[in-house]
């Protein structure tokens, strides 16, 4: 089934209203002991579950819960299915049961009765980290005899994932499962300590393929996030035109992504062409990527030689993104995290595309320093749905704003250059342009550095500076030792002198190059830029009958 936009006008499944309103009234509340802390008091806060029949997803819990120092009494094992598939039944008796016991019977819960009703007014615990090993969907459950099915697709939809059915697991729901909770934390800009609902958990899985893949999500996370995620930003548009209609929201998305990556000083690669970037384009420090809209992973990610940057955020919005995390090769978010992101989304069921998480949000949150949990649950209107978040919930893989400026400790000389780019982007978007220019261009001699060069033409070619952007571009082909580096150099030029209308000498460009580096996989790339500017004749239809 596609991704669908779905404009009825629909009610979300009943929740208890008056626990939202009276707790936007407590938030000093929240947590026990009152306030918002520091970067450790979220280890305080967190929840680790493990399958305990699931022996490894026991010993990845007490690795995680180590590296984050959290209680020993808050990580907690429970007896549910080794498959990813469970009912509605199995996952009340066999998860959501059990946890609601251990939030009352350790206390992690303060409850009030308010109008017959028992509220929850705080929480200890406000973020939940799923090990590899815990089911991922309920599965969609029969109608009870008798009863007509609800006329609008939301109501129609009782499956969900696991993961989103326990962010709710504070919610007083009725007998009803149909249809989803609208999120209270949606397009906040709160840390989840101040935001005034005790009731919501949020929840990521620290899943991969590949069992290894898990603890290495763990690893890369906490290694990265001492000094910050550095590297290129690549976001692929569907380039969809307006009369797409509901679509086309998912292309506004992606173009609010790159205008915000722009402002926060990443270096930004963006593909508006209709499918995705071409197979074999090099994706070289591929720190973010945000796209849309394949049903598998293809094109570049099939180069055997790529791998994310450590500590890479990577999303993909399709319908099925995350059906199944034991595969590397179908789907979108188990590939992603097995080519080496740390975090993903995705969706285990059809979500319909205001469903999905908002991928401009999710961005945003994440450059202006939340965790990705916060960031995550900031960016999706519905609970109780179908999407998943895969990371470290505590993952901060950007600075909060105020420690921007304190300096790296941990910062290594191509971090350097990474934070030399992202000041001198910042003055550029200040309108310091000159001044910018002459430090890119001085440390780039000076380091001999095409990524230096290249990201000036880069921001050249988006203010339409566009000899200056072509000569930038020819310096970093030089100071590139990769092949690979100056394969990608080659198409930023060869899409400047498209702009420029200068086709013979973008094809004689794209020739040249193939003559030099059509051995190499990532030359796919150039030839199918080729075959768009020179495509063969058509074939007779005489001869197609032959």
């Amino acid at each position: 089934m596609s991704l669908s936009f779905c404009s009825a006008n629909l009610k979300p499944r009943a929740i208890v209203l008056l626990a939202w309103l009276f707790c936007s009234m407590t938030a000093s509340a929240q947590v026990m002991g009152g306030g918002l802390m520091g970067d450790d008091w979220l280890s305080q806060a967190t929840l680790v579950v493990y399958n305990s029949n699931d022996p490894s997803s026991k010993a990845l819990a007490k690795f995680y819960a180590k590296q984050r120092q959290i209680p020993k009494d808050q990580v907690v094992g429970l007896k549910c299915s080794a498959h990813q598939e469970i009912s509605r039944d199995e996952f009340n008796e066999t998860i959501l049961n059990p946890l609601v016991k251990q939030f009352h019977d350790k206390g992690w819960w303060i409850t009030q009765q308010i109008e017959g009703n028992t509220i929850i007014i705080a929480s200890k615990i406000r973020f939940a980290a799923l090990m590899r090993g815990v089911p991922l969907k309920v599965l969609k459950e029969p109608l009870p005899p008798g009863k007509q099915p609800p006329t609008n697709p939301f109501g129609q939809v009782n499956e969900a994932s696991v993961d989103s059915e326990l962010a709710v697991i504070g919610v007083v729901i009725p007998d009803q499962i149909e249809g989803y909770i609208n999120n209270p934390y949606f397009s906040r800009f709160l840390s989840i300590f101040d935001a005034g609902i005790p009731q919501i958990l949020l929840v990521c899985r620290i899943d991969a393929p590949k069992l290894e893949t898990a603890y290495r999500i763990i690893r890369d996370s906490i290694e990265v996030e001492k000094n910050r995620l550095y590297g290129q930003a690549y976001v692929d548009i569907r380039g969809l035109p307006k009369s797409a209609h509901s679509h086309y929201v998912g292309d506004q998305w992606l173009r609010q992504v790159v205008e915000d990556l722009r402002l926060y000083g990443i270096p930004t690669i963006v593909d508006e062409r209709p499918g995705l970037f071409p197979t074999g384009y090099p994706m070289a420090n591929a720190a973010l990527y945000y796209g849309w809209y394949a049903t598998d992973v293809s094109e570049s990610f099939l180069n055997p030689n790529f791998r994310f940057k450590k500590g890479a955020i990577a999303c993909h919005i399709h319908s099925f993104s995350a059906k199944n995390l034991r595969i590397d090769s179908k789907t979108w978010t188990g590939p992603l995290i097995e080519r080496g992101a740390a975090a993903s989304i995705g969706n285990v069921f059809e979500p319909y595309l205001q469903f999905t998480h908002k991928l401009d949000t999710l961005n945003n949150r994440l450059m202006s320093g939340f965790t990705l949990a916060e960031s995550a649950y900031m960016s999706i209107r519905g609970l109780s749905w179908v999407n998943i978040v895969v990371g470290d919930p505590l993952y901060r893989p950007f600075p909060r704003k105020d420690i921007l400026k304190e300096g790296a400790p941990n910062a290594s000389r191509e971090d350097d250059i990474w934070q030399l780019l992202t000041e001198q982007t910042l003055e550029w978007n200040k309108g310091e342009k000159i001044a910018a220019t002459e430090q890119l261009e001085e440390a780039g001699h000076r380091f001999k550095s095409g990524l230096i060069f290249e990201d000036l033409g880069l921001l050249q070619r988006a203010d339409r500076h566009f000899e200056r952007a072509l000569s930038s571009f020819e310096t970093a082909h030089r100071y590139y030792a990769g092949i690979d580096d100056r394969i990608r150099v080659v198409i930023h030029r060869l899409e400047v002198l498209l702009e420029q209308k200068k086709k013979p000498q973008a094809i004689k460009e794209l020739k040249d190059a193939i003559a030099l580096y059509g051995h190499r996989y990532e030359a796919a790339s150039l030839k199918a830029y080729l075959l768009e500017l020179t495509p063969p004749p058509p074939i007779p239809v005489t001869e197609r009958k032959k």
